[in-house]
């Protein structure tokens, strides 16, 4: 019994080993085209900048020798104007940067900022879906990928924007060339395309 248990256990251990070997050495896939991968994408945020924290941006990349990275700018403090830069590749997150805010007039650093309560990361995969097979369909493109997806909180706020973050879903044909990048707003409803 003693020798099945160790058996169990060392084959636990390798297979945790191999799992995160593959995350390290390989590619990986695009975590943001499921729903699990989104999950898994917010957990890994959650984890390394606090639940509830504030994000001026937040960056999914795939890049088919690395996997999906991500890289995010945000603080635990929705009250702070100093941020930091992170960014995840392989499995392993490294600090790029500190920022800090410029904020004129009545401005405070949450006006600039987004929690992931009031987004929906959910509804990524079904966006990036609906702008790949725009691009097929419009274009007669057989591949698309969905290259990256970021939202992203306005620079300043005036008239002209409603102080909530905008997604940009890029995609472009497999073999490269052309990026069409789809702007949708907060709620996840297509608002234009860029060439």
């Amino acid at each position: 019994m003693i020798h099945k248990l160790k058996a169990m256990v060392l084959c636990i251990a390798l297979l945790a080993i191999t799992l995160t070997a593959c995350e390290y050495f390989g590619g990986g896939g695009c975590t943001y085209e499921t729903a699990d991968g989104i999950k898994d994408a917010q957990k890994e945020l959650d984890s390394k900048f606090g639940k509830g924290a504030g994000y001026t941006d937040v960056m999914f990349s795939f890049h088919k020798d690395v996997g999906t990275v991500i890289t995010a700018t945000g603080t635990p403090d929705l009250n702070s104007a100093k941020l930091i830069e992170r960014h995840r590749m392989k499995g392993i997150w490294k600090d790029l940067s500190e920022i800090t805010m410029e904020i004129s007039g009545e401005g405070k650093p949450r006006d600039f900022m987004f929690t992931l309560d009031q987004v929906d990361l959910s509804k990524i995969p079904a966006m990036v879906k609906q702008a790949k097979e725009k691009i097929q369909k419009e274009k007669g493109i057989d591949k698309v990928i969905a290259s990256s997806v970021s939202l992203s909180m306005p620079d300043k706020l005036d008239n002209k924007e409603d102080g909530n973050p905008t997604y940009h879903i890029n995609v472009e044909p497999e073999s490269g060339g052309t990026t069409f990048s789809f702007v949708y707003d907060v709620k996840g409803n297509f608002k234009n395309l860029i060439y």
